[in-house]
């Protein structure tokens, strides 16, 4: 979806020099609620730059960019939601509800903020920079939070015996039956969702395509050596030691490599090979 967006983004910045539909979307709609206050407010395209000019009262207010749209973190939100899907319907409506009232929120947030640096504009950085990012991003980890509720009963919504397998004493058990295609379905799903994440995570924090690219190629070599492990502990080891199943099996349904990549690509990150 990041890629998506940044090749959308790169389009009208270079064939059309003006801002997005989207983010020109969001200027009309904030413009309307701010007038809705009493206010006279319009939007001007700006043809030295991608995005609007905002005026209320003859005042040059403020610019809406492609960061006001809020889709940014829409896709960050997006991301987590489908990591931790649980089936098609309560996904679609958690995500069209989310999605509806982070944007809704955003529109609140540069409708009061526009006011808000129009009465008072020498604490615009302030109101800027972090007022006003608070209010989406708090709306994000909230909702994410709801989410991590989910994750509580994940033993009722995904198929994985080894769930329960390893709060037991496996270390003198044998495996479960498994239904071994249900079992690698869920695993590559999982990881999939997991990956797509931390490929979002990276983009936002790096915004590197040197990065992106590089960490997609190891996540697929990752995956690939993990399930190579992960097959031959299950078939040579099915009655144990079971310790390297579960630590492969940990890394391939939870986005452990993020927390590995990010501190990575920030120590390298002058090394040329990297660099933009």
């Amino acid at each position: 979806m990041s890629l998506l967006y940044g090749a959308y983004l790169n389009y009208y910045a270079s064939a059309t020099g003006t801002a997005d539909p989207i983010t020109n979307l969001v200027a009309i709609q904030s413009t309307a609620l701010i007038n809705s206050f009493g206010y006279d407010a319009q939007i001007l395209p700006d043809t030295s730059a991608p995005h609007m000019k905002l005026i209320i009262n003859d005042h040059y207010t403020a610019n809406i960019i492609e960061g006001c749209n809020a889709l940014s973190i829409i896709i960050l939100f997006i991301s987590f939601i489908l990591a931790f899907a649980q089936g098609f319907k309560k996904t679609f409506l958690f995500l069209l509800a989310g999605t509806s009232l982070i944007y809704a929120v955003n529109l609140v947030r540069i409708c009061i903020l526009a006011i808000a640096l129009y009465k008072y504009p020498n604490q615009s950085d302030f109101l800027h920079g972090v007022v006003f990012p608070g209010i989406i991003y708090g709306m994000v980890f909230l909702l994410i939070g709801l989410l991590v509720l989910i994750r509580t009963f994940e033993s009722q919504l995904f198929y994985d015996p080894l769930l329960l397998f390893f709060k037991t004493d496996h270390t003198i058990n044998a495996l479960p039956i498994l239904d071994y295609s249900k079992l690698y379905l869920g695993l590559t799903f999982r990881f999939l969702l997991n990956t797509l994440v931390s490929l979002a995570i990276l983009w936002f924090v790096f915004k590197n395509k040197k990065v992106l690219k590089f960490s997609v190629l190891l996540y697929v070599m990752f995956f690939i050596i993990c399930v190579g492990f992960f097959t031959f502990f299950i078939v040579v080891y099915s009655d144990g030691p079971h310790q390297p199943l579960f630590y492969v099996r940990r890394f391939l349904i939870q986005p452990l490599m993020l927390f590995l990549l990010v501190p990575a690509f920030y120590f390298f990150g002058n090394a040329p090979s990297l660099k933009k």
